[in-house]
Order: structure tokens, then sequence, then C-alpha cells
């Protein structure tokens, strides 16, 4: 319905006044019909009798803390993630500002994947912090760090690999220059799988998150905008890259002050470093073929999958992969007792 109301909206207020001023109006307006909505939905299950009983100022007070630096720092991250994009079109042709566009596309799966292992674990912090364990946080960020990244290495690096493929495939032959930007920025995803800031959400302490995304945001404008002024696209892609790696590096630098550790304790640095040499000596083959054969994009397809199946098959074996072997054996031990319960002939 919140889709149909949308699009409604907006198809009746362009179709009356051409113009993104109508689309930006429909939008509020959506989102305001969806609030009226659900206030009305909360009003009618939760009388108001029941409702003052329910309200909690001590409560609301510290999740307003905790909620308005977070906020204020994911406004500014998004800010920061886009002015590259809002300076770039005073310097540059719009078909070049296309190509550049290309780069932002990234490997769909791999953030949906991070936010669910993450919120899995921010809540197992919470609570092992809340009873003073925290050497129990340390462990649990370092094995979500482990866990997102066992995947998220392997997959940007076949990625890379084959993006002069992939990219003219997707986009065009006419986007064939936007490859190298693409592989660049591909590798800031790294840093996004490695729980920056999680331990800030799970300590409470948000203001610091703002912190880091503000005092990124003072040095990542000036740096985008002279190196868009004297470089166009290649300072582009590089004040991208810095303007999504800096604030990472200070949530890092803030989690390890407010757990008084060292970032040997929240990143499994030896694991890390047996996961991207798994992944180079895999990928060593398909490497060959790329630069030797020509290949179609089913021929990558199927590259793909083979270097991901044998990387996460060696992952499993040192135990380095999301899923332990005693996990994997004993879903295979379910999976083919339910089989042989259905083929039964015997109910």
């Amino acid at each position: 319905m919140s889709a149909i109301l949308r699009l409604g909206l907006i198809f009746v207020f362009y179709y009356y006044s051409p113009g993104i001023e109508s689309i930006f109006f429909a939008l509020l307006i959506n989102y305001f019909v969806l609030f009226l909505f659900v206030a009305y939905y909360v009003y009618r299950e939760i009388m108001p009798e029941r409702l003052k009983s329910l309200l909690n100022f001590e409560t609301l007070k510290s999740q307003l803390v905790y909620a308005i630096p977070l906020g204020l720092g994911n406004s500014s991250r998004t800010f920061a993630q886009q002015i590259d994009k809002l300076i770039l079109l005073t310097y540059v042709t719009p078909a070049k500002y296309a190509i550049y566009s290309i780069a932002f596309y990234g490997v769909p799966g791999l953030t949906q994947l991070y936010l669910s292992i993450s919120q899995i674990y921010v809540p197992r912090m919470t609570a092992a912090f809340v009873e003073s364990n925290v050497k129990l946080v340390d462990n649990l960020y370092k094995s979500m760090v482990l866990k997102t990244l066992s995947y998220t290495i392997p997959v940007i690096l076949i990625i890379c690999l084959f993006a002069p493929v992939i990219v003219p495939f997707l986009f065009s032959e006419k986007y064939a220059e936007s490859v190298p930007y693409f592989q660049l920025y591909l590798f800031t995803f790294i840093f996004s799988a490695m729980g920056n800031g999680l331990a800030l959400r799970a300590t409470g302490q948000t203001k610091h998150s703002f912190y880091a995304y503000l005092y990124s945001l003072i040095l990542i404008i000036p740096v985008t905008f002279f190196g868009i002024k004297y470089f166009a696209l290649n300072g582009a892609i590089v004040s991208a890259v810095f303007s999504s790696v800096l604030p990472r590096i200070l949530l890092t630098k803030y989690d390890i002050s407010v757990l008084k550790c060292k970032v040997t304790d929240l990143l499994p640095l030896k694991e890390i470093g047996q996961i991207i040499l798994i992944s180079l000596l895999l990928i060593i083959p398909f490497g060959i073929m790329q630069y030797s054969l020509p290949l179609n994009i089913w021929i990558v397809a199927f590259c793909i999958c083979v270097y991901i199946a044998c990387v996460f098959a060696v992952e499993t074996y040192f135990n380095l992969f999301v899923f332990t072997k005693t996990e994997i054996n004993n879903y295979l031990g379910w999976a083919l007792t339910t089989l042989r319960i259905r083929q039964s002939p015997f109910k």
C-alpha cells in the first residue's frame, strides 16, 4: 500500500506540475500520511490511560541521547559520500559524470549480509558490556569481523578481476572507461565490513560516532573540492575513497578507546591475513585466464562461481568461513534426515 500511495502521489503531483519539486513534495506527503496512519494505529491499540503508564521519561531521555548523535553522524556520513558528486557536476560534462557514477554500484548483497550479521552481534555485544564482560565484547567484535571478511574479500577480488567484462556487459561498452573507478571504490567495501563503530553502538557511546563523521567531513570537503578542481574524475574517485575510509579509521580508534583494548583485540589480523592469502592464491589461475583468453559474461559467471566455491571450501577447512565445519555438518545431517523421512514409505 505504501508503494502504491507513493507512486500515485508522485504521478498526480508531477502531472499537474512537472519538476523535481513536485516529486519531493509527493514523497513528503507520503511519509506524513504514513506517520498519521501509524500514530492512529498506536493510539487505537494502546489506549491513552495505558499509554501514560508505558511512557518512561528516563528511558526516553536515554534513547534520545543514543539516537540523536547516531542520526547526526549518519547525516554527516551521507553528505560526505555525496559531496564529490555535487561538486563534480560543476566541472565535468554529463557524459563524464555518468561514467563516474558507475563506480558506486558495488556488489549487490554484500551490504545486506553485513547488516544482517551486525544486527545479530550488536545486541549480544550490548548484553556483554552491561555485564561488564569487556573481553566477551572484544571476542564478539573479532568474530563478526572474521565472518564478514570471509566472504567480502574473495567476492571483491574476483569482481574486480572480471570488472572489464562485467561493467561493459551491464552498462554497454561506452562505460568501459569507468572500470578503474569501479575497481578502486569497490575495495572500500572491505573497510565497511570491518564493523567500525559497532562497539560504540553496543556501549551507547554514539556521540563518538558523530565526532568521527564530523571531523572527517571537515577534512573531506577541501580534499574533495581541490581534488576535483585540479584532477577531475581521478581526483573525485580518490576523494571518494578517502571519504569512505577516513571515518572508519576514526570509528575504529574510538572503538579501541571505549573498550580500552588494542587493535589486535578487535581485529583478527592473523585470520584476515589467511583469508587474503587464500583468496589471492586461488585467484591466480583465473587471473591468467582473464589476461590471456577472450572471455564472455557466461564464462566469467561460471569462473566466479567456481572461485567463490573453492575459497569458501578452503576457508571452511581452516575454520575461517561464516559457518564452521561443525555447523555445516549439523545442517547437512539435518537436511539428509529430513529428506529420508519425506521419502520414507511409512508415515
